[in-house]
Order: structure tokens, then sequence, then C-alpha cells
């Protein structure tokens, strides 16, 4: 029987060798640099250049979203300038429509330049300005004209805004009716003016503040057109009665103004007071 740790001479060179072969080919494995296959090597390139760079329909969103999110930007800080003119213009409705009659070449008062980002911005800035012109010039009609300075881009709604006269740019346009309303017995109303312009009687002048009794202006709270109406109905009362009478004794203001916003005759609107006082006194006796 052969000892379990004895190994004849030749058989233990053999295994020798065998040794040396096995760990000399693993440390020419360990010394060789890594070498991957090709589609393996393929793979892990597109990966890489995936996550560096992005194809080209993303890259062209993505560079379209960054120049609309840079344009949004400038706008909200970059306010649109515009140029506010004053002209002298009058308007005439008749039977087929309003004619209008300006001097466009004529400027009120030196143009005025703003910046004004919304449509409400605009108006009110018109607003403005047609209040500087009407204390420049007394009593004058006149349009605003707001228009885009050079460059400039409109605010958004701007065109809806002008074409439904939400600008405020014929606030001070005196309008006169070619055929006055008619009354069998006066004269007929032949403008019925507005918050910023006169009301008239066919034949006579504009009425503006400043003539009558202070209480008619309380009622009328700065409206021009609802002042000359209640003067109209004043005087018509002094003609009926014979003593100078409020209108606001007998009728309440909120009945008087609607009364004026659906365009009653003032000397109508007259003989209804009277016939109301009349009425409440004889209830009172």
């Amino acid at each position: 029987m052969r000892h379990p740790f004895f190994v004849p001479s030749g058989e233990g060179t053999e295994r020798k060798h065998e040794t040396q072969e096995r760990e000399g080919a693993a440390m020419a494995c360990r010394s060789q640099p890594d070498v991957a296959l090709p589609h393996a090597r393929d793979a892990a390139r597109g990966s890489s250049a995936g996550a560096g760079r992005r194809s080209g329909p993303d890259r062209h969103a993505m560079a379209t979203r960054e120049t609309s999110e840079t344009e949004i930007k400038r706008e909200s800080t970059v306010m649109p300038v515009l140029i506010l003119n004053a002209i002298p213009a009058t308007r005439t409705i008749g039977r087929w429509g309003a004619s209008t009659k300006s001097e466009i070449t004529t400027n009120l008062v030196p143009p005025r330049r703003i910046t004004a980002a919304t449509v409400p911005d605009v108006a009110n800035q018109v607003i403005a300005f047609g209040r500087h012109v009407a204390a420049e010039c007394p009593r004058q009609s006149f349009v605003v004209f707001a228009r885009m300075a050079r460059g400039q881009r409109k605010p958004r709604g701007f065109d809806a805004a002008a074409r439904a006269q939400e600008l405020n740019c014929e606030s001070w346009l005196h309008v006169t009716l070619e055929h006055p309303v008619p009354h069998a017995d006066g004269p007929g109303v032949s403008s019925w003016g507005s918050k910023f312009t006169p009301f008239c009687l066919e034949g006579h002048a504009p009425v503006w503040p400043g003539e009558g009794p202070a209480y008619l202006e309380t009622i009328a709270q700065r409206s021009l057109g609802l002042y000359g109406w209640m003067r109209a109905i004043a005087f018509r009362l002094a003609r009926l009665t014979g003593r100078e009478q409020d209108p606001a004794e007998t009728c309440t203001q909120d009945a008087l103004r609607a009364a004026y916003a659906r365009k009653l005759h003032p000397f109508d609107m007259a003989t209804e007071i009277v016939a109301m006082d009349r009425a409440a006194r004889s209830v009172a006796a």
C-alpha cells in the first residue's frame, strides 16, 4: 500500500509541470487588459451617447421651449409703449348711421407717451389723458387716438377693445342727433350727453355745470349729461308749478338716473313728477 504522502519521482515531476502551466495561464489573463466583445462595446457606447446628448427632435423641442420661456419673461418685464393724441372731432347721428368729422393734423395738447401692459391699463391712462385735455381745452369736443410706438407689440385684446370702444377714446366726443327727439310742448333733445359731454335741447346751447342749483350737481354725480337733463327738468317744473323745485323731493335719485338712462324726455319726466306730487298731496289730505 502506498503511503498517502509518498509520490514517485516521475509522477511528481509531471504534476509540478501541470501546476506551473495553470499558474502561468492565470497570471497571463490578469496581466492583459479587459477586451469587450464588439456587440457589447457598441451597446455601451450607445448608452453613454444617449446619456450625454438627445436626439434631433428632442433637442428641437427643448430649444423651442426654452425660447418660449425667454420670450414670456421678456414680455412680462418690458412694458409696451403707446402714444396718445387728442384731436378735435364731432359726431352726428342720422337716419342712415353716424358720421364723424375730425381734424387729424391738429393736436389739442402735446402727445403723451405711456406704458401699459394690459387693455385696462390703456383705458385708465386714456381717461387720465382725456381729463388733462379737457382741463386745458374746456368744453372742447375731441377724440383720443391710442397707437403703438414704432416696434412695439400691442397688448393682448387691444384691437378688439378698440372696436368695442372700451379704451375710452371717444368719451369726450360730442354726439348730436340730426333729428332731435321731439316733444309736443317744447324743444326736442338734440344731444343726450354722457359722463364727460353735455346735454343739449334743440335750439339751445349745451348745458354746463356752474349755472344751476348746487343740489343738481350732487344728484348728477359728476355726469355732465345727467346734470344737463336734470337742469331741463328743474326748468320745466318751475314753469308747471310756479316755483323752484328739487326733482329729488318727489322722485328718488335712482329713479331719475334710470329715466335718464332710458332716454326719457326731461319735460315728460317733469310732468310725471308733478303728477306724483299731486297724488301724494291728495293722499295726505
